[in-house]
C-alpha cells in the first residue's frame, strides 16, 4: 500500500511538473508577436534569406520589421519573425499561425478580408513597369496587349487579372521578387517586369556595379497605386489602438 502511495504521488508530481512547463511554454508564447513575413519580399521592405534550405529573416533589416519592433515595443511584447510563402498568406492568419502581416491591402485576399482586423495605411508606394527595352513608352494598358511581363507567382494583381485571363499578355512568373528582378536581365523573352517603385530603385543601385552598361526604362504607366495596411488576425486579442497609434506615427516619420 505504502509502494502504491508513493507511486500515485510520484506521477502527481510529474503531472504537475510537466503542466507548470507547458503553462511556462505557453506563457512564453503569448508574451510573442507572431509577424509574419512573406518570404518572397526583398529589401528595403524585408531581408530573407535561404539558409540551408530554411528561410529566415534578418532581424535588424527592412522597413517592415522596423515597423514590427515599434508595434511589438508599444504592446510590450518580443518580436517573433515567421517566413511564410505567399500562397500562405491567409491560411497562417486565419488559423493563428501568425498574428500580424504587414504590407497587404484587402483587395489581395478577396472574401478573406473580412476574417482579419485592419490597421490604416502606413506608407504609400506604387507597382511600376520596367523594361531594358527601348521601344514606345508604355502610357497605356493597351499598350501591354501582346507583351511578356514578369511577376511573382501567387501575388496578387487586380489590375491585370483580365488582361492574364483573356491572353492579352503573357505572364511569365518568378518565385520571389530578386528572382523577377533578375529576369529582366537575363531572360531575353521578358518584355518588362512588374516590381515596387523603391524596392526597384533599392535593388538596381544595390547592384549597380552588375547593371551599369543596362539602360532601365522607367514606363509612365502606373500597374497599381498601393497603400498598403497590416491584416491582424482574430486568433489574438491585440490592441488594436496601441498597433493605430505606431502605425499612425511610423506612417509620419516615414512621409517624404
Amino acid at each position: 500500500m505504502c509502494v502504491t502511495f508513493h507511486l500515485a504521488l510520484k506521477a502527481f508530481l510529474a503531472n504537475i511538473l510537466s503542466l507548470s512547463i507547458c503553462m511556462a511554454v505557453y506563457s512564453k508564447e503569448s508574451d510573442s508577436l507572431n509577424y509574419a513575413i512573406v518570404s518572397a519580399l526583398t529589401m528595403p521592405l524585408a531581408n530573407v534569406q535561404l539558409v540551408n534550405c530554411k528561410r529566415i529573416v534578418k532581424e535588424d533589416q527592412g522597413i517592415l520589421i522596423k515597423l514590427g519592433q515599434d508595434i511589438a515595443n508599444e504592446l510590450g511584447m518580443k518580436l517573433n519573425l515567421i517566413p511564410i510563402e505567399t500562397e500562405m498568406i491567409t491560411s497562417s492568419l486565419m488559423n493563428g499561425q501568425s498574428d500580424m502581416l504587414c504590407y497587404l491591402v484587402p483587395q489581395w485576399v478577396s472574401s478573406a478580408a473580412s476574417s482579419f482586423k485592419w490597421t490604416n495605411s502606413f506608407t504609400i508606394t506604387k507597382d511600376i513597369l520596367v523594361s531594358l527595352k527601348a521601344g514606345k513608352k508604355i502610357t497605356t494598358f493597351h499598350d501591354l496587349k501582346g507583351l511578356n511581363i514578369g511577376l511573382i507567382k501567387h501575388y496578387s494583381y487586380p489590375v491585370l487579372q483580365d488582361m492574364i485571363d483573356q491572353k492579352d499578355i503573357t505572364p511569365i512568373y518568378s518565385t520571389t521578387e530578386i528572382n523577377n528582378f533578375m529576369q529582366l536581365f537575363r531572360n531575353p523573352e521578358i518584355d518588362a517586369i512588374v516590381f515596387k517603385d523603391l524596392n526597384f530603385d533599392w535593388l538596381f543601385n544595390a547592384h549597380s556595379g552588375a547593371f551599369k552598361n543596362n539602360k532601365v526604362v522607367k514606363h509612365p504607366l502606373i500597374i497599381e497605386y498601393i497603400e498598403p495596411k497590416c491584416a491582424v488576425s482574430r486568433h489574438r486579442d491585440l490592441d488594436m489602438k496601441k498597433i493605430k497609434k505606431v502605425i499612425n506615427q511610423f506612417k509620419q516619420s516615414h512621409s517624404s
